[in-house]
């Protein structure tokens, strides 16, 4: 038998004893194009970049359409590597599947955009690109799993996994051909939804710009790989429902919302100016809405009334927050519930713009107790006038009036609060307007109680008051204020995308909770 020669420097020959020999040395060729030291082809690179798989033509014309040419991330070539490192295992999670913490070889964290202080949506692609191959801020896909959502609307729930068999952020789909994976929420509570760009690209002017205006990358929406766009900002449940109405699934529409998870929806559809595709929900969803406390959730559903157009419960909430708060120490108002939320620094109630509408609300309603208080006090310094007796008798008019008048000063003083008139009063007064309208009350009760003519003549001063009792409601019909011309064309317009319909404000009933007698607990005034 013939030796076998491996160097490739023997004779050939013809025997069938030198067949195995031939076979071997044509292997042994093309190993050499692997890279054996005696070859001649150019060596293969491990980490260069893989060549782009040809996509067959199909009948549609174009590449993008999500029936064609969807390899898995295993065909692709792992990013943001070099020849200093070590090769990385690909991942064989799809790209159909990709999770925002996909473990996907090669990925470099990618730092969210910020754009006067609101993050942005970023569009990450999963498609290897040259330029930015071991640059920083590269396309990112890789963070901290997250909890995993109950499938209520019934949409099919993927679990891809990573090579390490870990869990990964399922995948609820809208759409099984879906060409888009939105990434929503936080990185603690990330949900993601395959969904169809076409359909979101046809509901709102903002999804079309993110996704086909000017300023997105059509590598990023190539049908060959993985699109996904990252969406921290915006509350899962509530991108849920409005997934559900742009894919036409109205089976599983809830008929009733709490005030968070509606204040979530108004803010993601205004944010995505989707306000119009809900417009026959949310006047269902706005009326279930329970009274709301005084306490600080009343904000948000003060924002959910701006935000839809809804005047009349927007004034209503308005005069509640102005008749309830009173003044810290440092000057700035808060709720008489919660004295120690400082609502200044919240960025919600800044963005909503109410602090200063706030402010000169509540003063206003002060001045108009103020008012009240000043025109009965110089009825009674008045000789000329009988205020306080219910008696004909003229005697009995004036010592009336005089032992009111010394009632009402001397209940002033006891409570050092009242400052004899002085200008400015009401903006040094802490208490909230509907605690002075109480504690007035109490000035006059105190003044008949101490008042002499009730003993001296028995029943006959029954009826006497130093002034008629003032009243919540009257203070607050006296301090409204007209919306102006330009926040009446702002409710018209929310209310027209919103479908609520725009009623001009009806008087203002007080809540039975919020009246106080003369009987409750205040607390101490000053000035």
């Amino acid at each position: 038998m013939g030796k076998i020669d491996f160097s490739g420097n023997g004779a050939d020959r013809d025997s069938d004893s030198d067949r195995p020999a031939k076979r071997l040395r044509a292997a042994a060729t093309q190993l050499d194009a692997l890279g054996s030291a005696n070859s001649t082809a150019p060596a293969i690179n491990p980490f260069s970049s893989a060549r782009e798989v040809p996509v067959s033509t199909n009948p549609f014309g174009s590449t993008d359409h999500p029936l064609f040419g969807r390899p898995g991330l295993s065909n692709l070539t792992p990013f943001g590597t070099s020849a200093s490192q070590p090769r990385p295992e690909t991942s064989s999670v799809p790209s159909d599947f990709l999770a925002d913490n996909a473990a996907v070889a090669g990925s470099s964290p990618r730092a969210e955009t910020v754009l006067y202080g609101l993050h942005r949506a970023e569009t990450v692609s999963v498609k290897h690109d040259e330029s930015t191959t071991g640059q920083e801020g590269g396309n990112n896909v890789g963070q901290e799993p997250g909890e995993q959502p109950s499938p209520e609307n019934g949409a099919e729930i993927v679990q891809p996994k990573t090579e390490e068999d870990a869990v990964t952020n399922p995948i609820e789909s809208f759409d099984d051909h879906g060409n888009l994976t939105l990434i929503v929420g936080k990185a603690n509570a990330q949900v993601n939804f395959r969904v169809c760009s076409y359909s979101l690209r046809r509901v709102s002017a903002r999804w079309h710009d993110l996704l086909y205006g000017p300023s997105s990358d059509p590598k990023d929406r190539e049908g060959l790989h993985g699109w996904v766009v990252r969406l921290p900002e915006d509350d899962p449940e509530a991108m849920r429902i409005v997934l559900r109405v742009v894919h036409g699934d109205l089976s599983n529409m809830p008929v009733i919302l709490s005030q968070d998870a509606l204040s979530h929806l108004t803010a993601l559809c205004e944010r995505h100016n989707m306000v119009g595709l809900l417009k026959p929900f949310w006047g269902g969803w706005v009326d279930k809405l329970p009274e709301p406390t005084l306490d600080p959730t009343i904000f948000q559903h003060l924002g959910i009334a701006k935000k839809l157009g809804h005047l009349q419960r927007y004034m209503n909430i308005l005069i509640r927050i102005r008749y309830s708060s009173q003044k810290r120490p440092d000057g700035r108002l808060c709720l008489e519930s919660h004295p120690d939320v400082d609502l200044y620094n919240d960025p919600y109630l800044q963005k909503l713009g109410i602090l200063k509408p706030w402010e000169n609300g509540r003063l206003r309603m002060l001045h108009a107790v103020s008012i009240e208080l000043r025109a009965a006090l110089d009825k009674l310094l008045n000789p000329a006038v009988t205020n306080c007796c219910s008696s004909k008798r003229q005697d009995w008019q004036q010592t009336c009036d005089c032992a009111m008048l010394g009632g009402v000063y001397r209940a002033l003083h006891g409570k050092h609060w009242y400052s004899g008139g002085a200008q400015n009063w009401e903006q040094s007064l802490t208490v909230s307007v509907r605690q002075l309208v109480a504690m007035i009350d109490e000035i006059r009760t105190a003044a008949v109680g101490d008042s002499r003519m009730r003993r001296k003549q028995g029943d006959a001063h029954m009826a006497c008051t130093p002034w008629t009792p003032i009243c919540l409601t009257d203070i607050i019909r006296m301090s409204a204020c007209e919306i102006s011309p330009s926040g009446k064309a702002y409710f018209e317009r929310r209310a027209k995308k919103s479908g609520l319909d725009v009623l001009a404000p009806e008087p203002y009933v007080i809540p039975a909770e919020d009246m106080l007698s003369p009987a409750q607990p205040l607390s101490n005034a000053s000035g």
